[in-house]
């Protein structure tokens, strides 16, 4: 990714002819919203993936509702964004 995260996600995820990705939203501490692109990574993604990515959990811009400027959540989406998905559903529970 731009922040340079080698991105490395589960075979068979990749190699599927569908993705549908399932979740719930809410609030998330340092990745702005749970939910979305989340299911891919850090969802499916290696060990070293996620560790990368979420080292940026410290940087300031890295806080819960916030996604423009957030580089834990730009990293994310641009890392799932690699593989692609078909169809998201992801729920609110109150």
């Amino acid at each position: 990714t731009a922040a340079g995260t080698s991105i490395a996600i589960h075979r068979p995820v990749v190699e599927a002819d569908l993705r549908i990705c399932l979740g719930n939203l809410e609030l998330h501490y340092f990745a702005g919203y749970s939910g979305g692109a989340k299911a891919i990574l850090p969802g499916c993604a290696s060990r070293e993936t996620v560790n990368a990515n979420h080292a940026m959990m410290i940087r300031p811009e890295a806080v819960a509702g916030c996604l423009a400027g957030n580089p834990v959540r730009e990293d994310i989406e641009a890392g799932a964004a690699l593989v692609g998905t078909d169809f998201i559903l992801n729920v609110v529970i109150d």
